[in-house]
């Protein structure tokens, strides 16, 4: 029981600090007069429920969080806590920050380095999710490797099926969108990395 009561700890600081960090965006581009209204409507959320995720009461989803990184013009990484000190570094997978989806995915970050700009997670994704109906485009880039299952990348209006062992990397800028299809749930390495 003592192991689910920490489980629920951190996943409560993670929660709060990604809040925090959301905040303290909003605020710094208070020159523009954003308002918690203005944020919410550009990236899709209610008032409230952008509020309730400031406040750290709620997680985004990844898809509202890599929303959030564009709206900023920031990389996803600086959303997590940076890497641990020293020259290697060792995660257990019960000790990864976790973010659930739209879609009921899952993704672990399993290395962040603000310094670098860059977060590297583990997805798991079920069939029938993806980046959105319409093509799309970053501020940062984007690197998938497909360990299981496969996914389809639409780049300028070409489809690629990314199946496991190959991957895909995606310049920031560039209009794609991700979709997995069939029956297999995805299981890959995506790494988001770029502009502050």
């Amino acid at each position: 029981m003592d192991d689910l009561k920490e489980d629920s700890l951190k996943q409560s600081e993670r929660i709060k600090h990604i809040g925090m960090e959301l905040r303290r965006l909003r605020l710094k581009h208070n020159p523009q007069k954003l308002t918690l209204q203005e944020v919410a409507e550009a990236v899709g959320y209610s008032t409230a429920t952008l509020s309730q995720i400031e406040r750290g009461v709620i997680a985004p989803s990844i898809q509202g969080l890599l929303k959030l990184a564009d709206f900023y013009k920031v990389s996803p990484a600086s959303f997590f806590k940076d890497k641990d000190e020293g020259s290697v570094v060792i995660t257990t997978s019960d000790n990864r920050e976790k973010i659930t989806g739209d879609f009921n995915e899952v993704f672990e970050v399993m290395h962040n380095d603000t310094e670098l700009d860059t977060v590297i997670m583990r997805g798991i994704v079920p069939p029938g999710a993806s980046s959105g109906q319409q093509l799309h485009k970053r501020d940062y880039s984007e690197f998938v490797y497909v360990a299981n299952g496969s996914i389809k990348v639409t780049i300028e209006g070409k489809e690629h099926e990314i199946k496991a062992g190959d991957s895909a990397f995606i310049e920031a800028n560039t209009p794609f969108r991700l979709s997995v299809d069939g029956k297999d749930k995805l299981e890959g390495v995506f790494i988001y990395f770029g502009k502050r």
